[in-house]
C-alpha cells in the first residue's frame, strides 16, 4: 500500500510539473513571438518616419 502510494504521488508530480514547464515554454515561445510582431510594427513606423 505505502509503495503504490509513493508511486502514484510522484507520478502525479511528475504530470503536474511536466505540464506546468511545458504551459511556461509555450507562454515564453508566444511572449516572445508578440514581441518580435511589436518590434516590427515599430521598426515599420520609424522606417515611414524618415
Amino acid at each position: 500500500m505505502g509503495k503504490w502510494v509513493k508511486d502514484s504521488v510522484a507520478s502525479i508530480l511528475v504530470e503536474y510539473y511536466g505540464t506546468t514547464v511545458r504551459s511556461l515554454s509555450t507562454g515564453i515561445a508566444l511572449f516572445n513571438y508578440e514581441l518580435r510582431i511589436t518590434n516590427y510594427e515599430l521598426f515599420k513606423c520609424f522606417l515611414k518616419l524618415l
